[in-house]
């Protein structure tokens, strides 16, 4: 049965066991869906998630979050105790930086994706200022800038009263 993980169809208690893997990235109320799979869960039942950490933005258009250990730690912490908490074989840190540097590459315009796969890593160890001159930086894809971005800032204001 598919639903919405912030209005969950089932009644209170009903399951021993909830699994919830690689969802929350994506819901828009996460406090909401985790307050509607704890409720469904019988007392003493044992709950199995996993959730992205150091991804790219993945499953568009709407991923809304990564995680932190600390912050999966925080969510659930009020709910539930927490018996275990780690990366799994692959979400092992190889993975972000492989998935980095493909995702990187394919970016890149045709004509420098030779150069970018040359480099070495004693090539790429500098702090990231020392590279935004450098074509691989300067003609990447807008789309794998948004993708890969490390942070993002938003600036906002707020509608005058009226």
């Amino acid at each position: 049965q598919t639903g919405d993980a912030c209005d969950l169809v089932f009644p209170d208690s009903a399951f021993d066991v909830a699994v919830s893997t690689q969802v929350y990235e994506y819901v828009h109320d996460m406090a909401r869906a985790l307050r509607e799979l704890y409720r469904v869960m019988k007392p003493g039942g044992r709950i199995y998630c996993q959730v992205p950490f150091l991804q790219p933005v993945h499953g568009y258009p709407r991923h809304y979050l990564n995680l932190t250990q600390t912050g999966i730690a925080h969510v659930f912490d009020a709910l539930i105790r927490i018996e275990r908490l780690e990366p799994l074989n692959f979400g092992q840190p190889i993975f972000a930086l492989s998935w980095f540097l493909n995702r990187y590459l394919a970016g890149l315009p045709e004509s420098l994706q030779e150069g970018f796969r040359e480099l070495r890593v004693k090539d790429m160890l500098k702090p990231g200022h020392d590279y935004l001159g450098r074509p691989f930086v300067k003609r990447l894809a807008d789309a794998t800038r948004t993708e890969l971005a490390c942070c993002n800032s938003l600036i906002g204001v707020k509608p005058l009263e009226g």
